[in-house]
C-alpha cells in the first residue's frame, strides 16, 4: 500500500537536498564504523590480549552481521518504509557503537561487532530507496554518486 502511495505522490523538490544529505550522512557514519574496528585491531589485540585469529574474528563478526541482514533490511524497508528503517538502523548503529566501546571481554566485543554490523545493514537499502523515490531517472546517478 505504501509503495502505491509513494509512486502517486511527486516528491517536493525543495527537500531533495535534505534527503540527499541524510542518506549521505547515514552512509558516511556507517562507513566510519565499518572501517574503524579493523584499523584499531592492533590496539584491541594488546588490550584484550588477542591472537591474530581472535582479532580476525572481531573484524569478521561485523561483516558477518552485515552480510546476513542486507536482504532482510531490504524487505523491512519495503514493509515499513525507508524513513523509519533508516532512522531505526542509524539509531541502533549509534547506540551499539557506544556499547561496543564499553566492551570489557572478548565475547562482548565480538557480539557487539556482530550486532553493529547487523544494524548498519539497515542503512544502505533504505538510503538507496530514498534516493530512488526522490530523484528522477536523470538525477539518480548523480545523487547516488554522493
Amino acid at each position: 500500500m505504501e509503495v502505491l502511495e509513494r509512486l502517486s505522490m511527486p516528491p517536493n523538490t525543495s527537500y531533495k537536498c535534505v534527503v540527499l544529505s541524510s542518506a549521505w550522512f547515514s552512509f558516511l557514519s556507517s562507513s566510519l564504523v565499518r572501517f574503524l574496528a579493523p584499523s584499531i585491531l592492533p590496539t584491541l589485540s594488546q588490550v584484550f590480549q588477542l591472537s591474530g585469529a581472535c582479532a580476525g574474528i572481531v573484524a569478521a563478526s561485523y561483516w558477518t552481521g552485515y552480510a546476513i541482514f542486507q536482504i532482510p533490511a531490504g524487505a523491512v524497508t519495503d514493509i515499513y518504509g525507508s524513513r523509519r528503517t533508516l532512522l531505526t538502523g542509524g539509531a541502533l548503529a549509534a547506540l551499539l557503537t557506544f556499547v561496543a566501546a564499553q566492551s570489557q571481554e572478548y565475547f562482548q566485543l565480538v557480539l557487539t561487532q556482530f550486532l553493529l554490523g547487523s544494524a548498519c545493514a539497515f542503512i544502505w537499502p533504505p538510503a538507496m530507496t530514498l534516493l530512488l523515490d526522490w530523484f528522477d531517472t536523470r538525477e539518480r546517478a548523480t545523487a547516488s554518486f554522493f
